[in-house]
């Protein structure tokens, strides 16, 4: 079996959250406690702060396919997931892993679903040097619009009534250092990747590398 991008990409996404889960805890015993701070409560281990929540809200839409048509419906909408945290004096984590629901009262072929995490990191090994590590994956499922190219550059929506399954990947790295008393040095590398299960859809991809040198204030 050959492992696909999209496959590869994926695995990275779970290695990356379990990663920054368990990391934190190698040092000493689980240590795991309610907090009372407000809003919601969170759960403790080691310094590693998860905080569950749930989202519901509900619309009334005039027009759902944003057609001449104008189909109105009800919907509703659950996001849930935990939210991730860590500080210390050299070392901060902040992430999310989420799901999402859409559900319609009638046009139940409109429905979807979603889920996906996101986690950044930044780390200091030495005084004024920051390592930085961002990633994202999402799936999607829901409603795109139609595009339609005018012929002058520019693209217009047209109905919303496609469906178009999708994966979304990106991740970026970076340092960030002086190289002299009065000159700082960024370095950083962005990829990032959208792949359409439809085969007629175009699948996209992105490498952007940059390097910036930024002038100190004195």
């Amino acid at each position: 079996m050959f492992l696909t991008k999209k496959k590869a990409c994926w695995l990275l996404s779970c290695l990356v959250t379990v990663a920054c889960m368990i990391l934190p805890s190698f040092a000493t015993e689980p240590n795991i406690q309610a907090s009372s701070d407000k809003p919601g409560k969170r759960i403790n281990v080691n310094g590693l702060r998860l905080q569950p929540f749930v989202n519901l809200s509900g619309t009334y839409d005039s027009n759902v396919t944003l057609d001449s048509g104008e189909v109105s419906d009800y919907l509703t909408e659950t996001l849930f997931g935990v939210n991730i945290a860590r500080e210390s004096e050299r070392l901060s984590l902040e992430g999310q892993v989420w799901g999402n629901v859409i559900r319609y009262d009638d046009l139940k072929d409109r429905e979807s679903d979603g889920y996906g995490e996101y986690f950044g990191i930044a780390y200091q090994p030495a005084d004024k040097v920051e390592l930085t590590l961002n990633q994202k994956y999402a799936h999607l499922t829901d409603f795109e619009y139609d595009l339609l190219y005018t012929g002058t550059g520019l693209v217009s929506p047209l109905d919303k009534t496609e469906r178009y399954e999708r994966d979304i990947f990106s991740i970026d790295g970076g340092i960030e250092a002086p190289v002299s008393d009065k000159m700082d040095l960024t370095l950083a590398y962005a990829y990032g990747f959208v792949d359409y299960e439809r085969d007629t859809s175009f699948d996209s991809s992105e490498h952007i590398p940059s390097l910036e040198l930024v002038q100190c204030k004195i």
